[in-house]
This record gives C-alpha cells, sequence and structure tokens, in this order.
C-alpha cells in the first residue's frame, strides 16, 4: 500500500511539473509593445502611410523592437518597451469607410505586411461580367474583400452574396478574378 501511494504521488509531481512547464513556456512573451503617439512616427512612414492608404485614417500605432521583429511576437500594451531596445518596426491600425486594415512599417517607411478587410467595395470588372454570364437573373447583394501584402506579393480574395428571389450563393473569387468556391 505505501509503495503504491508513493508510485501515485511521485506520478502525480512529474505529471504536476510538466503541465506547469508547458504552461510557463506556452505564456511567454518575448517583449511588450510601446504604444506610440501619431506624432512620434518617423516622417517616412506618415508618408509611405499617405501614399499607400490614402483614404485611411491611423487609430493606433505600435512600436516593434528589431530584436524580435523576425520572430514570433504579439502585441500587448500594459508596459512600456525598455529604452534599451531599438525600435525599428512600427504596427499601425487604420480604418476608413467600410475598410479596416493593419499595416506594419519600417522605420524608413517601407511596407512590410498589410492585411485590408473591405466591405461593400468596388469589385474588379471581371467579378460582376462572370456573375452577370454565370447566373443570369442573380443580383450582387454584398461582398467582402480581404488583400495581403508581404514580402512585395498580393493576394486577395473576394467574397460576393448574390440572391435571386430566395435563392442565396456565395461566391469566392481569388486576386486574378478567378472563381474558386460556391457555397
Amino acid at each position: 500500500m505505501k509503495t503504491t501511494l508513493r508510485l501515485l504521488t511521485l506520478i502525480s509531481i512529474v505529471f504536476s511539473g510538466s503541465a506547469f512547464a508547458q504552461s510557463e513556456q506556452s505564456s511567454k512573451v518575448l517583449f511588450d509593445a510601446k504604444k506610440v503617439d501619431q506624432k512620434e512616427l518617423p516622417a517616412a512612414v506618415v508618408a509611405s502611410v499617405k501614399k499607400d492608404f490614402p483614404n485611411a485614417s491611423l487609430k493606433e500605432v505600435y512600436s516593434i523592437p528589431a530584436s524580435v521583429y523576425e520572430s514570433d511576437w504579439q502585441v500587448i500594451t500594459k508596459n512600456p518597451v525598455p529604452k534599451s531596445m531599438d525600435i525599428q518596426y512600427y504596427s499601425l491600425k487604420m480604418s476608413g469607410k467600410e475598410i479596416s486594415m493593419d499595416a506594419t512599417y519600417d522605420s524608413k517607411g517601407k511596407l512590410l505586411t498589410a492585411k485590408e478587410y473591405i466591405t461593400n467595395g468596388k469589385l474588379p470588372r471581371a467579378i460582376p461580367t462572370y456573375i452577370a454570364n454565370t447566373y443570369p437573373g442573380y443580383a450582387v447583394k454584398s461582398d467582402e474583400i480581404q488583400k495581403w501584402y508581404k514580402n512585395n506579393q498580393k493576394k486577395a480574395i473576394y467574397e460576393v452574396a448574390i440572391t435571386k428571389g430566395t435563392d442565396k450563393k456565395k461566391l469566392y473569387f481569388d486576386e486574378n478574378n478567378k472563381l474558386i468556391k460556391v457555397k
């Protein structure tokens, strides 16, 4: 009985230690980002944002230390970034009429990544033409456009809701305006 109790205690300690180590490792944060006032952005970043997203309003800006940009990171706003970290990247949150976006720039104003979400935006001409030819009598009810930019490559998905009476469909097109899925 004592041997069984000791064995169960040992197993329990091993599993508890393992679970603790896993939870400690999974909750590790590499750094705390600093929310930055828009006035603190380098002039090159401000100029690039105006050029890249002319209809968007800048809502939030976070600084990202260069030492962690290439690593996995997440923005946490509780504590300021230590002054010893060199800030060379900026994470921006923007919005406009029926659009929201996130973008990352380096301190020289180069756009590194961007995600745009547009509701009821202007579809490329090929998509309404395809719908009219393939789904006669259907009308576009709404659309959502998602665009990504990374490493000088652009990708997009167009989700278009169409209706004809009570019949409803969702069509998905890629960045080349090709139909990829129908729901």
